[in-house]
């Protein structure tokens, strides 16, 4: 078992071979490997299922932390910085401060040009709830250095969130765009549809929607590549609304068929999904009032509200 070992799909064969070889490494001592499989099921929690029955954020937290202290054992500190970054995405200000600034020492003092772009990236994650302003300025400042470094994971990371960023909508479709063309490259489909979609999100500002076709469809492909089925609902409910705008009522019924089938082909009830929506959403107030944004504190509050108006009965 190697590093490679840990590059699997984001799909639920993913999180089974994860978990299989965490499974190995506790049982052979491999504390090596089992860092990064750590750090790699923290991220899979989040985008599959969680392994628990903890929320997926929260377990992905959860893990992270694991994946520190394992890399603190082995006095791996290119991992722990890792580590460092995907734990402070969800820990509480004073302590996400302790992490990133623990995490950028060592960058510094390692003189590792992708851990220094990671961690002012991770410092634009972080603000862009309080100051998109100069989390935008952060994000770039990390692209130039992921674009000197040709590191294809910050520059596709970095792009994506300057994406969802505030600026002129032409420009956040092309950033978009070439993001999601990097994640095809790194085979990264499940982003590559994530991308597409907030390329399609933006495109909707500025074109008229009979006209998005092509991008929805790409989302789509990506999806299907991927074979994630809820990024596969979201193109279907995108092509749905197009084909309604092109008056192709009989395309757009059979889109939305597509759709419903694959919303009940995870084996999940509608009160499954939508208590996993709820404690999304809650944890996203309380990180809103851990930054003290109004703005989002709102956005979100209204969206709770907007869901339990809306709770399946069963």
């Amino acid at each position: 078992m190697d590093a490679t070992f840990w590059d699997v799909p984001e799909t639920e064969e993913g999180l089974q071979h994860v978990l299989s070889g965490l499974a190995e490494c506790r049982a052979t001592g491999d504390q090596v490997q089992l860092e990064h499989g750590l750090l790699k099921l923290s991220y899979l929690v989040k985008w599959v299922r969680s392994d628990t029955d903890a929320p997926p954020f929260a377990r992905g937290h959860e893990l992270a932390l694991q994946a520190v202290q394992a890399f603190r054992q082995t006095d791996s500190q290119l991992g722990l910085v890792k580590a460092l970054v995907a734990a402070s995405a969800l820990a509480d200000p004073e302590s996400r401060e302790a992490m990133l600034s623990e995490a950028e020492g060592l960058a510094e003092a390692l003189g590792d040009a992708n851990s220094i772009g990671s961690v002012l990236a991770a410092r634009a994650r972080a603000m862009a709830l309080v100051n998109r302003v100069d989390a935008a300025a952060l994000h770039r400042r990390a692209l130039e250095i992921f674009r000197r470094t040709d590191n294809k994971l910050g520059m596709s990371q970095c792009l994506f969130a300057l994406a969802i960023c505030d600026g002129e909508p032409a420009e956040k479709e092309t950033l978009a765009l070439e993001a999601a063309e990097i994640n095809r490259e790194l085979k990264d489909f499940a982003q590559a549809s994530r991308c597409m979609c907030i390329a399609l999100m933006n495109a909707e500002e500025i074109r008229p929607l009979r006209e998005l076709e092509e991008l929805a469809q790409q989302m789509l492909k990506d999806a299907h590549t991927a074979g994630n089925r809820t990024l596969e609902k979201g193109a279907y409910d995108a092509l749905a609304r197009i084909a309604i705008a092109n008056n192709n009522v009989e395309e757009a019924n059979q889109y939305i068929r597509w759709a419903k089938m694959l919303e009940e082909a995870d084996g999940r009830t509608p009160r499954e999904r939508w208590e996993d929506d709820v404690a999304f959403t809650k944890m996203m107030i309380a990180t809103a009032k851990q930054e003290g944004s109004k703005d989002a504190i709102k956005m979100f509050e209204d969206e709770l509200k907007r869901l339990k108006r809306s709770k399946p009965r069963k």
